[in-house]
């Protein structure tokens, strides 16, 4: 008996092994099967995500576009491209570009989160133009309220004069048509006051933004926009032969103070000379 257990033994041991290659293959076919799948997940991306951001975009009449979005000063005072060109084709709308955008946010991040549902294989090219998007709106929201922050308090139509008058250095501001020292002490009277009623917090009803981190990100470009905003023309104004007699009827707020009141952090002072 011992002897014929002894026989049997490697005819067990060898069926063993056709079982662990089975295994094997079994494995291998599973690998193979999450592969497909994550194949056609991909393509019912490719077909899906696209029509889903042209029926959002057109819902909300702004243009969504690649590239990066700029810093946003440029437009503000008064330059072409960038987050400018967004407003200007958004213009025209019942509804604010301010407001359009957060409904573009809201419609891109619903999207996102569907997405990070996925597996990150079959989502990570979609999911990266939707980052992109989302920034364009951040920078679109951004801008508008901006401009509508500098609207309000007269600055707007005095902006472009501004950066004319920083490109000529040997022109007097002061006597420049809107820069008047009555006209600008009266606009920068009006700046600080709604700046500082408004307690940093710029965008209205940011709250309608649903994606936490994009609506920090919205407050913070649309504060740092304002502040370096302030920065320029207090530069500006405040250069010599600029005309003004009285700088403290104008800018009654230093840039650091307004930095400080949007907590943002003020750009580093270039290095000394060596």
């Amino acid at each position: 008996m011992e002897a014929q257990r002894d026989a049997e033994a490697p005819v067990a041991g060898g069926g063993g092994g056709g079982g662990g290659g089975g295994g094997a293959v079994e494995a291998v076919e599973a690998v193979e099967a999450r592969a497909g799948l994550l194949a056609c997940g991909a393509r019912a991306l490719e077909l899906l995500v696209p029509p889903l951001l042209r029926i959002c975009s057109e819902a909300a009449q702004l243009p969504l576009h690649g590239g990066s979005a700029g810093s946003g000063l440029s437009g503000v005072l008064g330059g072409g491209g960038g987050d400018g060109a967004v407003v200007v084709a958004a213009a025209g709308g019942k509804l604010s570009v301010g407001e359009r955008s957060v409904f573009l946010l809201n419609c891109l991040d619903a999207i996102q989160q569907s997405l990070a549902a996925q597996p990150a294989e079959a989502t990570a090219v979609r999911a990266a133009e939707l980052s992109e998007h989302a920034e364009q709106m951040v920078a679109a929201l951004a801008h508008s309220t901006a401009v509508a922050f500098f609207e309000r308090c007269g600055l707007q139509q005095k902006l472009a004069a501004l950066q004319t008058a920083a490109d000529q250095p040997q022109l007097q501001l002061s006597s420049v048509v809107g820069l008047e020292p009555l006209a600008l002490a009266a606009a920068m009277r009006a700046f600080y006051q709604q700046l500082f009623r408004s307690g940093g917090a710029l965008v209205e009803r940011a709250e309608l933004v649903a994606s936490l981190a994009l609506r920090r990100r919205a407050l913070q470009r649309t504060a740092q926009t304002v502040a370096a905003t302030h920065r320029h023309i207090h530069q500006v104004v405040s250069r010599q032969g600029s005309g003004y007699a009285d700088l403290g009827s104008i800018l009654l707020h230093t840039p650091d103070e307004v930095d400080t009141l949007l907590d943002v952090v003020a750009p580093a002072a270039p290095a000394a000379p060596a």
